[in-house]
């Protein structure tokens, strides 16, 4: 597989460095492990091919995190330092040269996905204040990120609440679905549970502010199970970026894929008009 083309660090990639250092990655398409330089910004980890490198070759979203685990295999050392990141739309494994890096990145990475300091980690007191700091640092990423869109027109009408989900309009590829709301992932999970009679799924804007997420909310043995979907925008419509990827001409689209998909059990969450005037949804 053909090397990707650098890209060079934008200006919101040198924001909010959390972490940098050696990371060994492996993805699904590799054959062995590659060695980067890699540093956590914001909640996307950008891989450059040394430490003075001003490009980078590749970078992880963090976006769609749902888990990150030691992997349990040794290297040639007998060194456990392997973890597996699991992602919705991928699985990756890292490789550190220690122990204590591990724990590092793990605490890095956790901080910035669950806006929480991990307590399970080997870390030092003044390990877990940095770890503190950033979960502060990434809210603030975060509130600037959505205080930043601007609001679109508060509806003139509540829309039908029903598992036909999907009001009938004229969309173009710019309109929004009343079912989109400006909230982070977090934010979105609190919603999903707290109106969980009302709908089971939300369109958001994606933590890179690079376009739009589905956050869902399903219940399994009783408990709430969240996952979330990023929506690529290109030039004549939307990826739903699973696999094999999804074309949409609209977001009215991939609202309905969801649903239908889903055999209607995904119900696109519609709040009272009331409620939405707190929200702030935007248009693009």
């Amino acid at each position: 597989m053909a090397s990707p083309s650098p890209l060079k660090r934008n200006k919101a990639s040198q924001q909010y460095c959390y972490y940098e250092g050696f990371l060994e990655k492996r993805s699904p398409e590799d054959k062995d492990f590659i060695k980067y330089w890699a540093a956590l910004r914001g909640n996307t980890i950008f891989f450059h091919s040394n430490g003075r490198s001003i490009e980078y070759v590749e970078k992880l979203e963090l976006d769609m995190f749902q888990s990150l685990v030691d992997d349990n295999s040794k290297d040639a050392n007998q060194k456990n330092v392997r973890m597996t990141l699991k992602l919705q739309n991928k699985t990756v494994k890292l490789k550190v040269a220690s122990f204590e890096t591990k724990e590092l990145w793990k605490g890095f990475i956790l901080a910035v996905t669950k806006l929480e300091v991990p307590t399970n980690l080997a870390l030092l007191p003044g390990q877990i204040h940095r770890l503190t700091e950033v979960v502060n640092e990434e809210k603030e990423r975060l509130s600037k990120l959505t205080s930043s869109l601007p609001p679109s027109p508060t509806p003139s009408s509540k829309p039908a609440t029903s598992k036909k989900t999907v009001t009938q309009s004229k969309d173009t590829n710019t309109s929004l679905p009343q079912c989109f709301y400006r909230v982070s992932r977090l934010e979105a999970e609190a919603l999903l549970e707290r109106h969980a009679n009302q709908g089971n799924m939300v369109l958001r804007p994606a933590g890179d502010n690079s376009g739009v997420a589905v956050s869902t909310c399903q219940k399994v043995k009783g408990t709430p199970e969240y996952k979330h979907y990023k929506i690529r925008t290109i030039t004549n419509g939307y990826i739903i970026d699973i696999e094999p990827q999804v074309f949409c001409k609209t977001l009215q689209e991939v609202v309905e894929y969801f649903v239908v998909n889903t055999n209607g059990t995904l119900v696109p969450l519609f709040m009272d008009t009331e409620y939405e005037n707190n929200i702030y949804r935007f248009t693009f």
